[in-house]
């Protein structure tokens, strides 16, 4: 597989990216979903086992400064988003 950047308004996109997107179409549900909690699980523990000063540290993102304490609710956050996501564009009929 190539990996390659392209620029698409201005937003890097990295071709392995695309092809991520159309592979999950092929994997079955269960699979996702053990996957979700498997990294959704390693990201808490990282979160849970950091020393406390860690939390304030600084950092630049997207050319954003952020700390590691933001970065932790951007995570939480970004569940949220794709959990609302799934219910929108998969589930919305099922009610």
């Amino acid at each position: 597989m190539r990996s390659e950047l392209t620029t698409t308004n201005a937003r890097i996109v990295d071709i392995r990216d695309q092809t991520a997107v159309l592979q999950s179409r092929i994997v079955d549900l269960t699979a996702h979903i053990e996957e979700f909690r498997a990294i959704r699980t390693a990201t808490l523990a990282l979160f849970r086992n950091l020393p406390p000063d860690t939390w304030d540290r600084r950092g630049i993102a997207s050319d954003n400064p952020f700390t590691v304490r933001a970065l932790a609710y951007i995570a939480a956050g970004h569940v949220v988003h794709h959990v609302g996501l799934l219910h929108e564009r998969y589930l919305a009929d099922m009610r």
